[in-house]
């Protein structure tokens, strides 16, 4: 597991075991490639078979098909940040970017906030 991986993993499982919440972890690229259902109790397992190949809004559609918007207290999205497809708008709930890498593209993302992962920890 590349170390950024490793250390958003360590990070999601610090802040799950701090305020004790459900999370759901969706990965995609262009599509969806896989949801997983954690629990309060138990920790998250990254397990990335792939990167490469973002198309954020997937994302947002899987979250407004699936009525989860009013649901959901945030998303948290680890990226490069070589996303061209942002939502023109704010969602209804908070939206945190955690970038990796030295990507020139974007420094910040348009929408939420934006954090940046060291990976050198």
């Amino acid at each position: 597991m590349p170390k950024s991986i490793e250390t958003f993993q360590i990070e999601l499982n610090s802040l799950k075991s701090a305020y004790q919440f459900d999370c759901q972890l969706i990965y995609f690229h262009s599509t969806i490639e896989k949801v997983e259902t954690y629990q309060r109790h138990e920790p998250i397992k990254i397990n990335v078979e792939e990167t490469g190949g973002t198309r954020l809004q997937s994302v947002f559609d899987y979250i407004s098909e699936n009525s989860l918007q009013n649901q959901i207290s945030g998303l948290i999205v680890f990226t490069d940040l070589e996303i061209f497809d942002f939502p023109k708008h704010e969602p209804c709930y908070k939206t945190l970017f955690v970038k990796y890498g030295d990507s020139q593209y974007l420094a910040m993302a348009p929408i939420g906030e934006t954090i940046k992962i060291d990976e050198n920890n």
